[in-house]
């Protein structure tokens, strides 16, 4: 009896020495969930209802039409622009609608708008556009005039004559050529280096003027409104003041340093960069650099 006694202990023992050692039971744990969920008769007819209005639903949509392969002029690249006018033809009254703007205000910004590189055309293109107008050179305000300077000698690399790009503000640049005839290349150096003015004004000489001139084509290429000024009018022409005024320095350095006439090409390009950095008493320098 002491035996049966002391295993029917130990077995007790056992039992609640593992009844400790299980901290979760999941069947457990289910099992008072589900008791706890009370689904009424009312949410059984509630999801009836749903289920019957979504069939409802889908049952007047349309039919489903699967893709087809397109035709080859159903075919639109991307980045496609429709439109039946090459150019822009936005009005005032258009502008003012789509902006919140007044009339008056909305004529003014179309006019101060260059609207550049904007072109619109129907796919596919029947001709070619011009891509180099997407590299567009920075622009200049305010009105620059241009004039061709005799050196009288010829420089150590051959050159004879010096194109002069300036302006009211004391800003000027120059730029050696062999001839007057190569007036035009140096609109490229210039629109390189510091960018397209707006309006360019000449002396009307003849290798700068005609429809068939080089110097016109550079012009038109970078949008350039281009004026003549009149005869015996210097005053009209800012380049006319500056040729002479960086001559008489040139000559000057010469004769100060005893240098050869012939290295014009470098001397007098460096006067004129640094003329408009120095501060005058004329009025405030023009510092294109900055």
């Amino acid at each position: 009896m002491r035996n049966i006694q002391g295993v029917r202990q130990e077995q007790q023992d056992n039992s609640q020495a593992g009844e400790e050692d299980v901290l979760f039971d999941i069947a457990d744990f289910r099992k008072r969930i589900i008791s706890s969920a009370t689904i009424t008769f009312e949410d059984i007819e509630e999801k009836r209802e749903q289920r019957r209005i979504k069939a409802l639903t889908q049952a007047s949509l349309p039919p489903i039409v699967l893709p087809v392969p397109l035709e080859e002029q159903e075919i639109m690249p991307l980045r496609t622009v429709l439109s039946k006018d090459r150019h822009s033809r936005t009005t005032p009254e258009e502008l003012s609608e789509r902006w919140g703007l007044s009339i008056s205000q909305a004529s003014l910004t179309l006019k101060a708008t260059t609207r550049r590189l904007v072109r619109s055309a129907l796919m596919p293109l029947a001709r070619r556009y011009r891509f180099d107008c997407m590299f567009e050179p920075n622009r200049l305000a305010g009105t620059f005039a241009t004039d061709t300077m005799d050196m009288r000698c010829n420089s150590i690399h051959g050159e004879r004559y010096c194109q002069v790009f300036a302006n009211k503000e004391f800003f000027a640049a120059a730029y050696p050529i062999e001839k007057k005839g190569d007036a035009y290349k140096p609109i490229d150096w210039f629109v390189q280096d510091y960018g397209a003015p707006e309006t360019l004004i000449s002396d009307g000489a003849k290798e700068q003027v005609g429809r068939n001139s080089k110097f016109q084509a550079k012009l038109c290429k970078y949008g350039i409104k281009h004026k003549t000024s009149e005869p015996e009018r210097l005053n009209q022409n800012p380049a006319e003041g500056t040729i002479r005024e960086v001559r008489k320095q040139w000559y000057r350095q010469v004769f100060r340093t005893n240098c050869p006439r012939r290295l014009w090409s470098c001397g007098l390009p460096h006067i004129y960069k640094r003329d408009y950095v120095i501060v005058t008493w004329f009025g405030q320098i023009f510092d294109i650099a900055m």
